[in-house]
């Protein structure tokens, strides 16, 4: 079977190009239209399966909260304020009534938590539970931050500490992850920020995302990367371990993005305001490729992360 990322990549090419109001499309974190001059609306949508992305026993709240978040984040690493969301779920029949009120409880304690609205949505009978929600905001100053703005030269920066999502889930818990909406609106809202995404399938991936979208290749230094306590505490202290944990692990939801060496330092003074940022690197031109640097060598930063098809 082919890998999720090829099969988005095909579906991308028959949608075709973005046109008319319709600002980004398929292949970043959310879509952007203008409904009318001066305004762009994000929309993005994330569906999540029993057994594939989470597990019952890890408590239907959180569950909820995570699908919710997830959602967020993709408004919020395309600058944008979350603002509605609708939430479809695919029910068994056994207990339908509690898993959904013990479901919405998480989605309802996520969204009001970072002002989302629950608008709307469906329920069906499922064999096993599936989660779709949808989020719609606005993006910060009316301009839409996509993956695609990074240019050589531009730094790599990282909110937070990688590792929390993989740390999680080898504790059969579902991660809630603190999620960035006072960085991301001071930074996009003010155009110092080239390009962004949210670390969902792991630092790897996403960077290469970010590589490919912008036609570059990126350096980033081992020893820059944030690891946190709990992927320390799973890896036995091993710093090693734990970076598997950052590159491969996913559903840590921070901000990866990239800013333009003359706006690093208000970057980084007004970013710091609000989380722990890390400098990770530097953009490159694309024919330098990926590359990581650590313990004295320079090599080929591999492509892991999570992916739902492998």
């Amino acid at each position: 079977m082919p890998g999720e990322f090829k099969i988005i990549e095909r579906i991308r090419k028959a949608a075709g190009r973005p046109s008319g109001a319709l600002v980004l499309g398929i292949g970043d974190d959310c879509a952007a239209f203008r409904p009318s001059p001066g305004c762009e609306t994000l929309s993005t949508s994330d569906m999540l399966v029993e057994g594939v992305h989470f597990r019952l026993s890890q408590g239907l709240p959180a569950v909820g909260y995570k699908s919710m978040a997830a959602n967020i984040s993709d408004i919020l690493a395309c600058g944008g304020k979350p603002l509605y969301a609708l939430a479809a779920v695919g029910l068994p029949e056994k207990g339908a009534m509690r898993t959904a009120l013990s479901l919405y409880s998480g989605m309802r304690k996520c969204a009001d938590k970072f002002g989302v609205r629950i608008i709307g949505g469906d329920t069906v009978r499922s064999d096993k539970l599936v989660i779709s929600i949808t989020a719609i905001g606005e993006a910060a100053g009316g301009k839409t931050v996509t993956r695609s703005g990074a240019k050589p030269g531009d730094y790599i920066i990282v909110s937070g500490e990688l590792g929390n999502g993989s740390a999680a889930l080898k504790k059969n818990k579902a991660w809630l992850p603190p999620l960035r909406p006072e960085l991301s609106f001071e930074l996009c809202g003010r155009s110092l920020v080239s390009s962004m995404i949210d670390i969902s399938d792991g630092l790897s991936s996403e960077l290469y995302h970010l590589c490919e979208e912008s036609g570059t290749g990126a350096l980033i230094y081992e020893e820059l990367v944030p690891v946190s306590k709990a992927a320390l505490n799973i890896s036995g202290g091993i710093r090693r371990r734990a970076l598997s944990a950052a590159f491969s692990g996913g559903e840590d939801y921070e901000l990866l993005f990239t800013v333009p060496a003359e706006f690093l330092g208000t970057a980084l003074k007004l970013g710091r305001r609000h989380a722990k940022l890390s400098v990770l690197g530097r953009m490159l031109p694309a024919r330098q490729g990926v590359k990581l640097f650590g313990s004295g060598k320079m090599k080929v930063l591999p492509r892991g992360g999570y992916d739902a098809f492998i």
